[in-house]
């Protein structure tokens, strides 16, 4: 088989893959959000008190924001590399992928502390400041991390993982915006709202 045809076969049965999984999920997205959250989400409440749901709740985006904030140091070390490239350019490029790996981490870190907050019930206007302090702080230390620790890959290396890393932002883009386009007319509630106020699902 060629390389042409396994890429049309894997991105034939990624698409069948993709809309068995829309459609099954959604005629049964109310059943699953049930089973899932029985015992484990009180009536008239919004956030749960269960430690496994609170946990992977607060964790949610993490794993996509990572793979965003590694595929912009990927892309920082690639741009920074380019010799055949005008140094502008490379600077600018460079700089756009270090913003693009500083917002990955943000994300991640204002979620994961937002979240922890609400379901510990710590949330308080005073200590605000503090918190906006404790995130931007992890941020940067995160994102310099991040960014020495690639630092070690060689050039063909990063080379290879540039296509990766290209993927992995055109699919975020591509989700997030089919996302936001149907997310507006659509206008479906979260299964949680729901919950909370059960007397104005009909």
């Amino acid at each position: 088989m060629t390389h042409k045809k396994k890429v049309i076969l894997s991105a034939g049965l990624f698409i069948l893959i993709f809309a068995g999984l829309l459609v099954t999920a959604t005629f049964t997205d109310l059943n699953i959000s049930m089973i899932l959250t029985k015992n484990a989400l009180a009536e008239h409440t919004y956030y749960t008190n269960h430690t496994f749901g609170a946990a992977f709740e607060s964790i949610g985006c993490s794993p996509m924001c990572l793979m965003l904030a590694f595929s912009f140091q990927i892309f920082f070390w690639f741009f920074a590399r380019k010799k055949n490239m005008a140094n502008s350019l490379k600077i600018i490029l460079s700089a756009a992928s270090l913003i693009g790996v500083v917002i990955s981490n943000y994300v991640v870190l204002n979620d994961i502390i937002g979240y922890l907050l609400r379901h510990l019930e710590k949330e308080d206007s005073a200590g605000a400041g503090y918190i906006t302090v404790t995130v931007a702080f992890l941020c940067i230390l995160f994102s310099f991390l991040g960014i020495m620790a690639v630092r070690n890959f060689s050039d063909e290396s990063i080379e290879k993982l540039f296509r990766f890393a290209l993927a992995t932002i055109a699919i975020a883009a591509f989700s997030t915006a089919i996302v936001e386009v149907v997310k507006g007319p659509v206008g479906r509630i979260r299964f949680r709202a729901m919950n909370m106020y059960p007397e104005n699902q009909e």
